[in-house]
């Protein structure tokens, strides 16, 4: 599962996150993981897009409250069986 990932607004449109993202992708490869699992809101648009640019599936949706604030959890799944990233 990945946790936390974030990047900050001036590094983001650079490639930067799709970079990393491959990386932690390769390295569970290399693990022998069969699955990647990430989650994030709604309200984070560029995210969402982000994962499901990279091929990652949206699996469950579901009422979420942070910060006082009512939103959506996202949670997506990248299924590892080879392929070019």
């Amino acid at each position: 599962m990945i946790r936390l990932f974030y990047l900050d607004e001036e590094y983001r449109g650079r490639g930067i996150g799709l970079r990393l993202l491959r990386t932690v992708v390769s390295a569970a490869k290399e693990m022998k993981l069969k699955t990647v699992h990430v989650s994030t809101f709604d309200r984070h648009p560029e995210a969402c897009r982000l994962y499901e640019t990279f091929g990652f599936e949206s699996v469950k949706t579901a009422p979420s409250t942070a910060f006082s604030q009512v939103m959506k959890q996202v949670d997506y799944e990248l299924l590892l069986g080879g392929g070019d990233l």
